[in-house]
């Protein structure tokens, strides 16, 4: 992918673009990361994305290595 920045979609349309060194710290040690209507978080050991507050998503085991295969 390359670059200093992540463009996430859904649904084909732009949500943030984030920072990709403070994302991949986020990979690595988890905690918070906020980007605009975009929430990256870690609940009860398991990796979720709330998107604009009103969506939450878990990030399964495949999909989290595969965010973290792009970055």
């Amino acid at each position: 992918m390359g670059g200093e920045d992540i463009t996430v979609c859904l649904d084909g349309r732009p949500l943030a673009v984030m920072a990709r060194l403070p994302f991949i710290t986020w990979l690595w040690f988890g905690g918070d990361y906020r980007c605009g209507d975009l929430l990256w978080a870690v609940l009860n050991g398991r990796a979720v994305l709330s998107v604009d507050g009103q969506g939450t998503y878990e990030l399964g085991g495949d999909a989290l290595t595969r965010v973290a295969s792009v970055v």
